[in-house]
């Protein structure tokens, strides 16, 4: 997410008044190359402060993932897929 190539695509949404969903996640082992992590999200927004961004995947960015991007109003985290709660039944 923070790639100069998506920072332009970014642009671009401003312009179209669309929002952004982004993948993140936070790997044990690290991320490979091209995956992005709420940092680069947190980057993104800082470069592209108009644009709407969907931090995707709650679960993968976890509570860091929250504070990484917690500063930047331009950003919403998605919680579809996590786990917030969990209970005997699962």
């Amino acid at each position: 997410a923070s790639a100069p190539r998506v920072r332009a695509v970014v642009e671009k949404t401003v312009e179209l008044g669309v929002p952004v969903l982004q993948h993140v996640w936070n790997k044990a082992g690290g991320n490979g190359p091209g995956e992005s992590t709420p940092d680069d999200v947190a980057a993104l927004a800082r470069a592209v402060p108009h644009a709407r961004i969907i931090m995707g995947h709650l679960n993968g960015g976890g509570l860091r993932g929250i504070e990484a991007v917690a500063a930047f109003p331009n950003v919403v985290v998605e919680t579809g897929g996590s786990d917030p709660e969990q209970d005997e039944e699962g």
